[in-house]
């Protein structure tokens, strides 16, 4: 670019994310070109998508001011929109783009808000947005801990491990990232630069940091030792390893065949037994934990239905309806589940119409209208808030009331 043509104005300083917009500006400067007056507005803007080649066009909405800080009428804002975007080989967008002839401009603002795709969807700005926060650069760190990161990294490949250069930081409801982005907290990883939340902070932090690095010493001094031992041990072994290996491996065999039995053999087994023995005595919380660590082992996964299935029965027989609704309805077809959660709403439905809720009884009532005799208690409890209302000579929805008894009783 012309540098006696085109006058630089402004580096743009972006101090504020949009957390859930699918591109982000990382950084951009305002160039004027001194022949026409039209500002040259020039931008990395980079998605935050998977699908980034289905981006149509980005709209922009730009704040311009005069140099004493004075909003310009008419553009401020002003809308900006840059069509048929393509993605830069770094799937970041490198555009110039002129945006306006606008008169005695200082500097300008500029905030993604609108993204259009190709398919016809949109995204809009709503406002969810989050300010820069400062976070503790790596390279402020002590040498030591920098190159225990550089250590980690290289061990794990974490993605995104090149764009890491803060310490990651939570906040209430957002966390920034190492690469220095805001994301929404519930996300599992980070929408610039992929890597998981979970290794940032994991690994991240000062005192993983410092964990690691004594780790990493003690390994070396461990090594080291471990190398002067077998030295010394060397050369009082040699006429012995032949006969001696070959009875350790023998020995290492039957070891782990034993091992191996007693991992996935006898320990399942007499924990299998043991659940069976719980669920027998009723202790339903504990059989199902222990079928759960099972895993797969035998018919577990079916006994941890099984022993829900006899806990959510218990606790109906019992009258705790709440619980035994909702283990019914997770168990889904298993056995007469579908059966059984009807009956547990009936008889909630019961429950309640004995304490006097018959609103709440009839709302349950009509989701199972066809289970035994839900249809006439609907008809009962309909004519008994009919009559209620007549009482009360609120005849219009008395009258309703009667008209949808039809022929019930002298409705």
């Amino acid at each position: 670019m012309d540098n006696q043509r085109y006058l630089h104005k402004q580096d743009l300083v972006i101090d504020t994310f949009i957390l859930d917009a699918p591109v982000e500006i990382e950084k951009g400067a305002l160039r004027l070109d001194t022949q026409n007056d039209s500002l040259i507005l020039e931008l990395k803007i980079t998605p935050l998508v998977e699908n980034s080649e289905q981006i149509n066009s980005i709209t922009l909405k730009i704040w311009a001011v005069d140099d004493t800080g004075a909003e310009i009428e008419g553009y401020y804002p002003y809308l900006h929109t840059i069509e048929a975007v393509d993605a830069h080989e770094d799937q970041s967008y490198l555009k110039q783009t002129t945006i306006a002839q606008i008169p005695d401009v200082g500097h300008v603002e500029v905030e993604v808000e609108q993204v259009e795709f190709l398919d016809g969807g949109m995204w809009q700005n709503s406002g969810l947005s989050v300010n820069r926060h400062q976070q503790m650069p790596i390279r402020d760190l002590c040498i030591e801990y920098q190159v225990q990161i550089q250590r980690d990294i290289e061990a794990t490949s974490p993605p995104g491990a090149r764009r890491i250069k803060f310490l990651p930081t939570q906040l209430d409801q957002c966390w920034f990232c190492a690469c220095g982005r805001p994301n929404l907290d519930h996300a599992e990883q980070c929408s610039r630069c992929g890597l998981s939340k979970s290794w940032a902070f994991d690994h991240l932090n000062e005192e993983a940091i410092q964990t690691n690095l004594e780790k990493y010493l003690e390994n070396i001094k461990h090594a080291e030792a471990q190398k002067r031992k077998q030295a010394l041990e060397k050369k009082a072994a040699a006429q012995k390893r032949g006969r001696r290996i070959f009875l350790y491996t023998i020995l290492a065999a039957g070891v782990g065949l034993l091992i191996y039995l007693m991992i996935n053999v006898v320990f399942p087994f007499v924990q299998y037994t043991h659940a069976s023995a719980q669920l027998n005595r009723s202790e339903y919380t504990r059989a199902i934990a222990l079928f759960t660590d099972l895993g797969d082992y035998g018919d577990s996964i079916r006994m941890v239905d099984e022993a829900r299935y006899r806990q959510a029965v218990s606790l109906l027989d019992n009258g705790d309806y709440e619980e035994a609704i909702t283990i019914f309805a997770s168990l889904k077809h298993f056995k007469d589940s579908q059966d059984m959660l009807t009956e547990a709403n009936y008889q909630k439905a019961g429950g309640l119409l004995a304490d006097g809720q018959n609103d709440a009884a009839l709302d349950i009532y009509l989701t199972i209208f066809d289970y035994k005799d839900s249809a006439a208690l609907v008809s009962d409890i309909a004519y008994e808030k009919a009559l209620g209302l007549y009482e009360e000579q609120n005849y219009l929805e008395a009258s309703d009331l009667f008209r949808f008894l039809q022929d019930y009783r002298d409705s």
